[in-house]
This record gives C-alpha cells, structure tokens and sequence, in this order.
C-alpha cells in the first residue's frame, strides 16, 4: 500500500479535518515551508484524540504486541489458498502518536516518520485485493518469482506472496516504521527471512533504481497525483526490465488519473484498469489518517470495488 515520496495530502486532510471537526478545538495556525519541500501546519490544539472508533469484528480478544516502542494490533486476513495471514495494525493510541511524529508534536514514541507519513501502520482495501489476485494466478504470478512491492505498507501482499509460493519477495517502503512491523509479523506466519526481506525505497526517487523482480506489485499508494505519476516512471521502469505490473487502487484515490494520462504519455497501451470485488477495512482510524467520509472503512466489512491493473511488456508501444 505504500512507499512513496512525501504524501501533501496528509496535510490536506489536516486542513479540512480542522476546519469541519464538530468537537471543539482551540486552533492556532502558521505556515512553514521545510527543507523537504512539504508545507506543515502547525496546529495547537486541545489534548482531545480525535477518531473514528470503529469496532472490529474479526477479533474478539485482540492480541497485543509492542514494536520499538509502538503498541500494535495483531489483525487476522483470510485468503484464498494459504487461509489466515496475521498482520500488524498500529492501535488507535499508536495512530495519535504517528500523527503527532508527523506534525511535528511531542509524541511517546522513540521511533521517527522520516516523511512524515503514518499511513503505512494500519491497512488498506487494495493490499486484500492484490493478495487474492496474486494467489488465485499464483502459478504464473508466484512459483519460481521474485516479487517486488512497492510501498508494502502493513506487508498483507508481501506475506501473501511468500506464504504462496513465491521464490522470493522484497518489500520495500519510504518509511522504516512498516517495515519493522512487517518483520515481526513474518515470523508470527513463519516465514523466513531466506524468502522475504525488506528494504526502503522511496517511489518518487528517480535516482534510486527499481530492484530486478518478475513480478512488481502496489496496493493503495496513488493517494496523490505525484505519486499516480511516480508509479508510472516505474510501471515503465519495471515493464523495460521484463517484470510483470500489477497495481491496486481503492476508490476515491487522487492520483490515479494522472497515473493513466503517464501511462498513455510514456507508450504504454491497453492500461485499463478492471473492477474486482474486495472490502474494506475495520478498525479504528485516526481522522488525519482515514477521513470520516471514506468509503474504505467500515464498523463492518462491506463490499467495495477495486480497480487492479496488470501489464506486461506487450503492453509497451513498439
């Protein structure tokens, strides 16, 4: 679901979170300009956690774990061929303190968001969508490949990949806070570290290569249109390479219609994206992490429409 250069939309949602939130707030506000070219609000406000409190229903005793410092949730996935896949979900008092890492506040934990993104701690529709894809064809999309995710997020595709078959599969992210909890959920799946490693790798960077793999996957990381057009470099980069591309996007993300008009401009024919049935998630959700208007989460799992995508280098202009 993630890895990607700095996401502005966070801050957007700030925005509009602070000017249409009901509780009331005392807010002070100056814009700074950073070195990392993202603009940040500095907002002072009450000690008051806004959330959505959704229940989940998947889990009627929660399993609690603490990784470098962050209280996460275990969250149970089913899926086709492999059965239950365990995640790892920052809990609602973890998501406060991510927020407040990405704006700057002080926070209790000792871990740091590099980009100042949390939203690579908790999960998102497209990465169940990917997963059943990849297992489904996992036998000309998994046996005998090496799987490479870009912006792994809570890892679902990634462990879904080497639970089903995959030589090996490298996830990668921009931020180290997934990854680490990626790494304590592959050993909660028994999967060894000889088939699935991580590394970080920002989707924006230019400069810094795609590693070989037969197969590139992403789920849920158009959230802007920079990065529908970062994912496009790379969709081309990867498809030049001879890897397959498969993308995932849940409804109402920015960046996928810049992400096609790239693929058109770049030579890359018959780019359509199909619908498939998927869900969407429950759990609690930060308001500056999922908005109270989202579609993709839910108190209850419902059925939601995602869009997957997957090329090759047929589909490459001659």
């Amino acid at each position: 679901m993630r890895g990607l250069c700095r996401a502005p939309v966070f801050w957007i949602v700030l925005l509009i979170t602070s000017l249409v939130r009901l509780s009331p707030v005392v807010h002070s506000h100056e814009w700074t300009e950073r070195s990392r070219g993202a603009f940040i609000k500095n907002v002072s406000r009450q000690r008051t956690i806004h959330r959505q409190h959704f229940r989940r229903t998947t889990l009627v005793s929660p399993v609690h774990h603490t990784i470098q410092g962050m209280q996460c949730i275990e969250v149970k996935v089913d899926l086709p061929l492999v059965g239950t896949v365990t995640i790892l979900e920052a809990t609602a008092d973890t998501q406060e303190e991510l927020v407040n890492l990405a704006l700057d506040e002080a926070s209790s934990l000792d871990c740091k968001l590099a980009s100042g993104d949390p939203y690579g701690a908790v999960l998102w529709p497209a990465a169940s969508a990917i997963a059943s894809h990849l297992l489904i064809h996992k036998d000309s999309l998994l046996r005998n490949k090496i799987i490479l995710e870009i912006g792994t997020g809570t890892g679902l595709v990634a462990l879904a990949a080497s639970l089903g078959g995959a030589q090996r599969v490298l996830a990668t992210d921009y931020e180290s806070i997934p990854l680490e909890l990626l790494k304590y959920a592959a050993t909660l799946n028994s999967v060894p570290s000889t088939i699935l490693d991580t590394q970080l790798l920002d989707l924006c960077d230019s400069q810094a290569p795609l590693p070989l793999a037969d197969v590139v996957v992403a789920a849920d990381i158009m959230y802007e249109p920079k990065t529908g057009r970062a994912m496009a470099l790379r969709t081309l980069e990867a498809l030049k390479s001879g890897a397959k591309v498969i993308i995932g996007d849940s409804p109402g993300r920015a960046g996928r219609p810049a992400f096609l008009q790239a693929l058109e401009e770049l030579g890359v024919v018959d780019a359509n994206f199909q619908d498939t049935r998927g869900t969407t998630v429950t759990g609690e959700r930060h308001n500056l992490i999922c908005g109270p208007t989202s579609v993709t989460v839910s108190q209850q799992p419902q059925e939601l429409t995602v869009a997957i995508m997957e090329l090759n280098s047929e589909n490459l202009l001659a």
